[in-house]
């Protein structure tokens, strides 16, 4: 499967705006309980052990291993496990497999800064994520220092919808966790539970953060669609979360629609959209363009090369595209393409600069092992590694907006109203 996913973990920059948003609040307290200097104990030799692993797999596992390199390796390890049997004083994490830990060293090894390995739990959990498969209470939410979690966007078929959570509400945590005391990940991750299972949910609006009620969701399966609507006036704004299995399927649907309902200008927002599937891009494009090249994959081996063109069908429509530092991969391609054909005005700031195709190769374990195999170039010879898109108008958000970014209506934000007065005065 051809790949160019950049999960968190592989775009350094992600966090960027993230970090301003989804904070964790930490408690500065003395820690006088002596548990929790032997927890802080342990969690310190399991990271120990971790980091130890990995610099003994890049040492052991390099390009010029041999098997006897494996056999050694693999004795050091057994080395490393009897100390820790027989003289470790703490207790050990039951959610770290040190070989999987190896592999990662292993994989890191290479060099390849945007290539991961990933255990079959977390590989089944990403497959889940392209497929927009999930199981939860169907909200998109935001960390928000001493408030919550905000509620940016109730997915299709919600049940947290049905049971009377709003856009706008906060999460503060459920009869049994606060939201404030936990990072946001390990909130998402518990909130989501096992389906037909329910959770009881401590909810405020955004104005009374003081009046919490309490909300039972029944979990179950929802969609998390990667593309959805705005309507400012006579124009679309269609946001593209992701490149993932379902979303060239549902753009063409968006559009279409969209179009019936007698729409002809549209804006696509790509800000965060660190990239996803390239056959999903490639589709979406083909459907836009007339006749002509999308892109050429340029592989290790030319033979392997790859050029992808589009066919005589179009969509018709006026369009502008809006990006930031964080738009990258897939999400570049799609801008500087329709840049490179004056086809759509690009706004916002520069983004990413990840030009290279991932490919994700399926292991005996079960896991997967992701690697660069190709770039990708666009009609004009441009190479986005490296590089980014250039908008044609840029735009910067000031430290409120990014503050208040998955706060903002759309005519309260500065890059989406640029769109709307590109798209007014020139088409």
């Amino acid at each position: 499967m051809i790949n160019d996913n950049d999960n968190i973990e592989n775009v350094e920059n992600k966090e960027a705006l993230a970090a301003k948003q989804k904070e964790s609040i930490l408690d500065d307290g003395i820690v006088r309980n002596a548990s929790y200097i032997m927890l802080a104990i342990c969690i310190f030799a399991i990271i120990w052990l971790s980091f130890q692993v990995i610099l003994l797999s890049q040492y052991m596992f390099s390009r010029d291993s041999t098997l006897d390199n494996f056999e050694q390796a693999r004795e050091i390890m057994e080395e490393i496990a009897n100390l820790y049997e027989t003289q470790y004083i703490g207790e050990f994490a039951n959610d770290v497999d040190n070989m999987d830990v190896a592999i990662q060293g292993f994989t890191v090894a290479y060099g390849d800064k945007y290539g991961y390995y990933l255990p079959p739990a977390s590989a089944a959990d990403l497959a889940d994520e392209q497929a927009e498969k999930l199981v939860g209470i169907g909200v998109e939410v935001y960390k928000e220092t001493g408030k919550g979690c905000y509620v940016i966007r109730l997915m299709k078929d919600s049940p947290a919808k049905d049971s009377g959570i709003n856009v706008g509400d906060y999460i503060v945590g459920t009869d049994e966790v606060s939201a404030l005391d936990m990072d946001i990940n390990e909130f998402i991750e518990y909130i989501r539970g096992e389906s037909g299972t329910s959770v009881n949910v401590l909810v405020s609006d955004g104005d009374n953060l003081d009046d919490v009620r309490t909300v039972t969701v029944t979990r179950r399966d929802v969609v998390n669609e990667s593309v959805y609507s705005t309507i400012v006036g006579d124009t679309a704004i269609v946001k593209i979360r992701q490149f993932t299995e379902k979303t060239d399927d549902e753009f063409k649907a968006e559009l279409i629609s969209l179009k019936e309902q007698g729409f002809e200008k549209y804006i696509f927002d790509l800000r965060e959209n660190t990239g996803g599937l390239a056959d999903s891009v490639i589709d979406m494009l083909d459907f836009i363009l007339p006749s002509c090249t999308i892109a050429e994959f340029r592989a290790k081996n030319p033979k392997d090369n790859v050029t992808y063109t589009s066919d005589k069908n179009s969509f018709e429509g006026n369009f502008a595209v809006i990006v930031n530092g964080n738009t990258a991969s897939a999400s570049e391609l799609f801008s500087q393409v329709l840049q490179d054909y004056e086809l759509a005005t690009v706004i916002g700031t520069k983004t990413y600069g990840k030009g290279t195709v991932l490919s994700t190769y399926q292991l005996s374990n079960g896991g997967t092992v992701t690697l660069s195999t190709a770039k990708y170039y666009t009609p004009s010879g441009n190479e986005i590694e490296g590089v980014g898109v250039t908008p044609d108008e840029i735009v910067e958000l000031t430290e409120e907006n990014l503050k208040n970014f998955y706060k903002l209506k759309p005519i309260e934000d500065p890059q989406i109203c640029k769109a709307l007065d590109v798209l007014e005065s020139v088409y």
